[in-house]
């Protein structure tokens, strides 16, 4: 029984390559791509390549090792973490715990904003030049070198997510705990780093983006810093073809969702509802593909794995050259800091005036898990009706069926009867689960 169950796993997967590789250009297998992404980055090659002209803005936008340098130091993905004050506690309230998950957030950024072109030097820093730049962020990106002089959250307890990684800043120095202080100054300094975010530091540099510059200054206050470099480029947004593909694959995924309690749930719509999900999300995946990793070889006479060193500005200049390549670096590194500043939008939609505490409990990307539901639902409401009208704006929606589904904006998902979570990626929740008989049961979902 169990050879035969590996026979058929084996058959099953053969006849899935068989009719993928029926589908590609000569049916040769060659041409087959070997990822998720590599089909979107196919069908977004041919879109962008229809106009001639992205070509050109493709090749005059590139960037060179330094400016590369800057922007990888300045990517991160997405916000995920925990509130300290409510992680590893046990938590059922008698209202349930709210649910809000953005609609295809990353594709919604890609399509509400603006997004950097050909970067240049500020030559000599000017802080009112700086201020301007800042102030028009909506034109104007920024790869910002900044440091920080003992830097603190403002408001420790309504600040659940500190924003700041520990990874991405290089150098950090934290305070030393010293004999003789009082308490107060031992809890301040003892209380430094949040399961890897930064709540104070004596001292820190990174590499950031305008969009989480802006986050930065809401949360945190310092005695000093230091803007050691800054670059500049004016923002467009991103070109049509592109976006009509996104709008494609969104549309192939909001008219196969389903709701997964109803009784005429269907698997094989399920499965191609998923598989339009991970070609929407690919959209970014593709943009952030680093044109710098190195090759690696397999030696058959010594048996050894060996790097290819290569130059970095031999790799880009090999990048921007191909006729294969269309996609601009700086593109992703935006997408993930504006859908960080979108969900910094609905942590902030969970503070509680009454507590002084914030109720969000766990984030993560998209999504926010918070006590007290009705209390932030005209927040989490505000942010929406300005969403609605961004992406009327810009055309961030599609229609179907009579209705009209914007992207970006906030979703509700079933209340959880209780929750818990650990830290990031680590939680589980309890709901009320209904079946295909119509009746209900409690149920448990774990991450």
């Amino acid at each position: 029984e169990e050879e035969e169950y590996c026979a058929n796993d084996v058959k099953g997967l053969h006849k899935a390559i068989e009719h993928r590789i029926s589908m590609v250009h000569n049916a040769d297998i060659n041409n087959l791509p070997l990822t998720s992404t590599g089909y979107v980055r196919k069908d977004c090659r041919k879109a962008v390549g229809s106009n001639k002209s992205n070509r050109y803005r493709f090749w005059n936008e590139r960037l060179d090792k330094v400016l590369f340098k800057m922007c990888h130091a300045a990517f991160r993905g997405g916000n995920t973490h925990a509130n300290r004050f409510l992680s590893n506690k046990y938590l059922k309230p008698p209202e349930g715990v709210g649910q809000k998950d953005e609609r295809s957030a990353y594709p919604a950024a890609l399509i509400f904003y603006d997004y950097p072109t050909r970067f240049t030097k500020m030559k000599s820093f000017k802080q009112k030049e700086f201020d301007y730049y800042l102030q028009k962020e909506d034109k104007w990106a920024m790869i910002i070198k900044v440091a920080w002089k003992n830097i603190r959250l403002k408001n420790p307890k309504a600040t659940p997510v500190p924003y700041l990684s520990t990874s991405k800043c290089n150098p950090l120095a934290f305070y030393k705990l010293k004999k003789g202080m009082k308490q107060k100054q031992k809890w301040h300094h003892s209380k430094q780093v949040d399961n890897g975010r930064v709540m104070a530091a004596k001292y820190l540099g990174t590499t950031i983006t305008e969009q989480d510059y802006l986050i930065i200054r809401e949360q945190y206050e310092w005695e000093e810093e230091k803007i050691l470099d800054v670059r500049v480029a004016k923002k467009k947004p991103i070109p049509k073809e592109l976006k009509e593909q996104i709008l494609k694959y969104f549309y192939n995924k909001t008219t196969l969702k389903q709701d997964e309690d109803d009784p005429n749930f269907d698997d094989d719509i399920a499965y191609n509802y998923n598989r339009s999900k991970e070609l929407l999300n690919g959209i970014f995946g593709m943009h952030v593909t680093n044109p710098c990793k190195s090759d690696f070889y397999f030696d058959e006479e010594t048996h050894e794995i060996i790097e290819s060193m290569r130059d970095e500005q031999e790799l880009l200049d090999e990048y921007y050259n191909s006729f294969s390549s269309f996609l601009s670096y700086q593109v992703g590194v935006w997408c993930t800091s504006y859908a960080r500043r979108m969900l910094q939008e609905g942590i902030d939609a969970c503070y509680n005036p009454a507590t002084g505490y914030s109720d969000l409990i766990y984030c993560d990307t998209d999504s926010c898990k918070f006590l007290n539901p009705s209390l932030h639902e005209a927040a989490f409401k505000k942010i929406n009706d300005e969403r609605i009208t961004l992406a009327e704006k810009r055309g961030a929606f599609i229609d179907f069926n009579g209705k009209r589904y914007h992207l970006g904006i906030f979703t509700d998902e079933p209340k959880a009867v209780s929750f818990k979570t650990w830290g990031a990626k680590k939680y589980i929740y309890s709901y009320i689960h209904t079946n295909k008989d119509g009746t209900s049961n409690l149920d448990f979902k774990i991450t």
